[in-house]
């Protein structure tokens, strides 16, 4: 290909436009480009960002071929998505080609940032000419974005390791997992160490009793042995002329003298043993390897970049590690500082002979079972091109993963006890009472019974982003909606109501009692918008039931709103 140009284009409000390099598109224009060559282009595609897109050649104007998205690529990307293609493209006059093109709402949902458009040499990779654009966003700003990244990112080290954006599961061998393995294997072991385990160093440790000798000032109570005579012998200098009266006296050759200074011998207990060293070595061994990867997440947080918004995500990443490294570190300093006052050694080592005496104690047992996981897992093999937020490609599921996290953090204020069963299922305890916490699965008791969906096709499964079964066998049935309040009030309030309250019913038939719709959505302060009329909503005297509304989140402080919705919706009998 000799020569070719990417002509970039937007549609709002029926108003087209010419894109310039680096210029911003809001996620909701209409998209569309055309490739313009002076020559056949042969095996080419277009990536916007890691969306490939095959191309067609439209037509040939003044001796330059014409290329478009071929739409079938396009169709089976939306349905990859779970979009049908005739909601988000529309044909719009393009008056450099004098005719209508398809144009698509192609960022839809698309991560805010930097997007990079690729064009591609199929045969070789290589990249034939490049584009960039800002996706920009109206359903959420740059504040929100960054505390909604923070929020969901600081997740990944709590209980919840299964749904944290490294992966589902958690393992010291898995490539992508290692560093964060370790770390947490750290946090873990220190945590656990302070609070069960240190205090019984001070009391209850491993010992032996040594020989002590050393040059001390001369007095009849001072222990000595054979060893100090011949002391004495070698150090005639320390003893000086006294008399019978002298209680130190000592008789040489018929004369009287008395040693200023004399080897004492005494027995002593002493903390210097393999097992001790063991101890201080396996903190100096977790001590160093923080040294060591805190130049690592120094390096990688130069290197992200603000502006993508992969970039973005993993900047907050390296920086919450960086902390917790930090904090960790503090933990391991203050349990050196304990270990030398109570069982100090003069040697670290890693190295050990004999466990009997460790496996007496269950203090000492507890670190060599940690030092045993930790030698056998700490050198597994990773890679350095991680992602740390692995399957998350687009804002909505951005959102989501914080709504589900903001639900636990609900769960929590009300003091549940929160139980993981599986990926999908959550237990939720309190005082005798259990609740069901279901994330993209309906609950056993639930099956759709839509017959078609609003096409004319087949229904298929209708599958809410969260469903509560409370124990009374009501439901509350909660959506993530990455949308602005207009568009839900609009189009999701009439359209879920239909296909949640009335699509899914009872695999044994009846009413299966839904009591809320709720809808949550991304907003800078605390909000609720009801369906209902205010003297029906859920906080009235006669509150009408199911009870539907949309709540805004903020991720930067409790979601009040929402934790006071569930707490009424749970009180109900």
């Amino acid at each position: 290909m000799t020569n070719c140009v990417l002509h970039c284009f937007k549609n709002n409000q029926n108003q087209t436009s010419e894109l310039n390099q680096g210029e911003y598109i809001d996620e909701t224009d209409n998209f569309s480009f055309y490739l313009e060559s002076d020559s056949d282009c042969g095996d080419v595609r277009i990536d916007i960002t890691d969306i490939p897109i095959k191309l067609n050649r439209l037509t040939e104007l003044k001796h330059k071929y014409i290329y478009v998205f071929d739409y079938e690529s396009l169709r089976d990307y939306f349905q990859s998505q779970k979009f049908r293609i005739e909601n988000f493209s529309k044909e719009f006059y393009c008056p450099d080609l004098k005719q209508k093109i398809w144009f698509y709402k192609l960022f839809i949902n698309y991560p805010i940032g930097l997007c990079d458009i690729l064009l591609i040499d199929n045969t070789n990779e290589k990249v034939i000419q490049s584009f960039n654009l800002n996706i920009d966003s109206a359903k959420i700003n740059e504040t929100e974005f960054d505390s909604l990244v923070k929020y969901v990112e600081s997740k990944s080290t709590s209980i919840w390791t299964k749904h944290s954006l490294l992966k589902h599961t958690a393992s010291p061998l898995n490539a992508d997992d290692r560093i964060e393995w370790l770390l947490n294997f750290c946090e873990n072991f220190v945590n656990e160490l302070k609070e069960k385990y240190l205090h019984f160093f001070s009391f209850d440790k491993i010992k032996i009793i040594k020989q002590k000798n050393e040059i001390v000032n001369y007095s009849s109570d001072v222990s000595t042995s054979d060893e100090s005579l011949f002391w004495l012998i070698n150090n005639l200098d320390t003893l000086y002329p006294t008399t019978t009266y002298d209680i130190n006296k000592i008789m040489i050759n018929n004369r009287l003298f008395a040693p200023l200074e004399i080897l004492s011998n005494n027995l002593e207990e002493n903390t210097d043993t393999n097992e001790n060293q063991i101890i201080h070595g396996f903190i100096t061994e977790l001590k160093l390897f923080l040294n060591q990867i805190k130049d690592t997440f120094d390096e990688d947080i130069k290197n992200c970049s603000k502006t993508t918004f992969d970039g973005r995500l993993n900047f907050y990443s390296y920086k919450r590690s960086l902390k917790r490294l930090g904090d960790i570190n503090e933990s391991l300093n203050e349990i050196k500082y304990y270990l030398d006052k109570y069982i100090p050694v003069t040697i670290e080592t890693l190295d050990f002979l004999n466990t009997n005496k460790i496996e007496s104690k269950e203090h000492y047992n507890f670190i060599f079972d940690k030092l045993i996981q930790w030698l056998l897992n700490k050198n597994a093999t990773y890679s350095k091109d991680k992602k740390l937020f692995k399957g998350i490609n687009r804002m909505d599921q951005l959102f989501e993963k914080a709504c589900f996290y903001k639900l636990i953090d609900s769960f929590k204020k009300l003091e549940y006890e929160v139980q993981e069963i599986s990926n999908n299922k959550v237990k939720l305890t309190k005082k005798g009472a259990v609740h069901y916490l279901y994330s993209q699965i309906l609950p056993d008791k639930l099956i759709s019974v839509r017959s078609k969906n609003g096409y004319g096709g087949n229904s298929g499964v209708l599958q809410p982003d969260f469903t509560i079964e409370l124990e009374n066998g009501k439901f509350i049935i909660i959506d993530a909606k990455y949308k602005k309040l207009e568009t839900i009030t609009r189009y999701d309030y009439p359209d879920l109501a239909l296909k949640y309250l009335h699509g899914i019913g009872l695999k044994t038939g009846g009413f299966f009692n839904p009591m809320g719709l709720f809808m949550l959505f991304p907003r800078i302060e605390n909000f609720i918008d009801f369906y209902q009329k205010e003297e029906y909503n859920l906080y009235s005297n006669n509150p009408v039931y199911p009870s539907i509304a949309s709540i805004g989140l903020n991720f930067e402080e409790e979601s009040r709103l929402l934790n006071s919705s569930i707490k009424k919706l749970l009180e109900i009998n």
